[in-house]
């Protein structure tokens, strides 16, 4: 028995694949919702239709599949399509070329970018 977790990820991936192919650029998932029909034994495969490209948003259906071909669940996701350009938190294009993620501690955010647990607050 596969987990839903496992089948929602296989969806949101083929979901975002099949925005990529058309935006070529990162197209983060802004909401999705999926409909489990059948219980997962075997093997699956997903299938991908954007059923609309927006500048901002597109929209697509998926259908999952077992290796018997029964629907075993069917999502609905909504991706950012657009506006990913320079200046906003989808710009890639720093991190490709330095290979850096940006990482800050939420435990301990003092929103300052360094990594330093240091007080430098004039007073």
């Amino acid at each position: 028995m596969v987990h839903g977790g496992a089948t929602y990820a296989l969806a949101d991936t083929a979901g975002g694949a099949a925005v990529v192919s058309l935006s070529r650029d990162i197209s983060p998932t802004v909401d999705m919702r999926i409909d489990y029909l059948a219980p997962v034994t075997d093997d699956i495969y997903a299938t991908a239709d954007v059923i609309r490209y927006g500048s901002n948003l597109s929209m697509v259906q998926v259908q999952i599949h077992d290796e018997d071909d029964t629907r075993v669940a069917t999502a609905q996701g909504t991706y950012k399509s657009g506006g990913q350009g320079s200046g906003t938190p989808w710009d890639s294009s720093e991190h490709r070329e330095t290979g850096n993620t940006p990482v800050r501690d939420r435990d301990n955010d003092t929103g300052r970018d360094d990594d330093t647990d240091e007080d430098t607050t004039e007073r």
